[in-house]
């Protein structure tokens, strides 16, 4: 690995730099998007969510490293990637209290079946409410619990959310994924100011 020093900047690529600024917040964008969508039709399974959240990092990561080749590209690209997967987490838990809020039922539940934690897996339950009905999905983790239980949960009829036990409060998550998503949008609107400076890093055959 060499570093070169870069050329100064005509306008021109001051105006390329910012139009590459709009591309990444047009991905930023499309990629919350899907992460939003996922979180709320599939917030039982995080697994789609974070897929989102990586693709829409790896892309953004990408873009900005190749854009900026210097060392500060590269931290920019590294805080891109966490915040993007930080974005994602919180708003997958802002979503499910959401959804919670305004279409679950709250319900009398009674333990089915139970599932002890094993490996990297939580203890989970299956459980039943009052009107005799299955509820979608299991409650995770369910520590402590035996069949034949009961405690009162919060479930979704759909089966898009996992049930949990408690209120749900999506005002709290809600305000950190905003502030991630803000922190996003600055990041990516600020690197034309600072990104570029400093040497430029060539990956080159010796």
């Amino acid at each position: 690995m060499t570093t070169i020093p870069r050329r100064p900047k005509g306008p021109e690529t001051v105006a390329a730099q910012w139009w590459s600024t709009g591309r990444l917040l047009l991905v930023l964008l499309v990629g919350s998007a899907l992460i939003l969508l996922a979180a709320w039709q599939f917030g039982h399974s995080r697994t789609l969510v974070m897929l989102s959240a990586f693709l829409t990092g790896v892309t953004l990561v990408c873009m900005v490293a190749m854009r900026y080749r210097t060392r500060a590209g590269g931290v920019a690209a590294t805080a891109v990637l966490l915040l993007v997967f930080a974005f994602a987490f919180v708003t997958a838990a802002a979503v499910g209290d959401a959804v919670l809020e305004r279409h679950g039922t709250r319900t009398l539940a009674e333990v089915t079946k139970y599932q002890p934690a094993h490996g990297k897996r939580s203890s989970a339950c299956l459980l039943r409410a009052e009107d005799g009905r299955d509820i979608p999905d299991e409650l995770s983790p369910c520590d402590g619990r035996r069949v034949g239980d009961a405690f009162r949960v919060v479930y979704d009829p759909a089966g898009r959310q996992s049930p949990i036990e408690g209120t749900p409060e999506a005002e709290l998550p809600t305000r950190w994924a905003v502030g991630l998503f803000t922190g996003l949008v600055l990041l990516l609107v600020s690197l034309p100011l600072w990104a570029h400076r400093g040497r430029r890093v060539e990956l080159r055959k010796k």
